[in-house]
């Protein structure tokens, strides 16, 4: 799944859409932002990319926010910054915003982001192998780690992301309208973990789970 905006950012577009005064504040706050990007903290990079990208998709005439958003997203990946590195991961697959498909740049950026302990890219991992997405065979045995350990991660990487789980199934649903029985049961076991704050993310509870279902 992509990231979605920042808390920051939200507050930023309501204030662009409904009020003339807050123009010169927005315009403050985006210069500090870009000098705190430009001085190099991954944070403000992440946040000005993905500004940009949001402004991008509303105007996909206007290349230059679409090249400052791939510039600072970019450039938030390569320092680790966990959202940035998903964005950009999940760009590569879906082949959004003008990206090239790439399977393995999606697997990359993911996967280095998972190691860190974002609970979206764990997600992401898990979502390929469920799927056979990626350029992946489908591994229900994968999916299960990547989705245990999403679980797991879930609410350490509360104020990173606003998806919830709802939105997560919609999308397994939409990338597998058919599923098998055993698809159909890691699904929903995996939605039930991060619905219960991942308080039953461990392979025990995963089996009890299968023997009683």
């Amino acid at each position: 799944a992509s990231v979605n905006l920042i808390k920051f950012m939200k507050k930023i577009l309501f204030l662009i859409f409904f009020s003339i005064f807050t123009f010169s504040v927005v315009a403050n706050e985006i210069d500090d932002l870009t000098k705190l990007a430009d001085d190099g903290d991954p944070v403000a990079q992440n946040n000005l990319g993905h500004y940009y990208l949001y402004l991008s998709d509303d105007n996909p005439e206007d290349k230059e926010l679409l090249d400052k958003a791939i510039y600072y997203l970019n450039a938030a990946a390569k320092q680790e910054q966990v959202n940035a590195m998903t964005t950009v991961g999940w760009t590569y697959f879906t082949g959004e915003h003008g990206a090239p498909k790439d399977n393995e740049q999606a697997i990359y950026w993911n996967q280095r982001a998972s190691d860190l302990g974002f609970t979206i890219a764990s997600y992401n991992m898990g979502f390929f192998y469920y799927s056979g997405l990626a350029g992946l065979d489908q591994d229900l045995v994968m999916a299960k780690k990547f989705w245990l350990l999403s679980a797991s991660q879930w609410v350490n990487s509360e104020g990173l992301h606003d998806a919830t789980a709802q939105e997560l199934l919609d999308e397994i649903n939409e990338y597998n309208p058919n599923p098998s029985k055993e698809m159909i049961k890691l699904r929903d076991f995996f939605v039930m973990l991060l619905k219960s704050e991942g308080a039953w993310s461990n392979e025990n509870n995963y089996n009890n789970y299968y023997i009683f279902y």
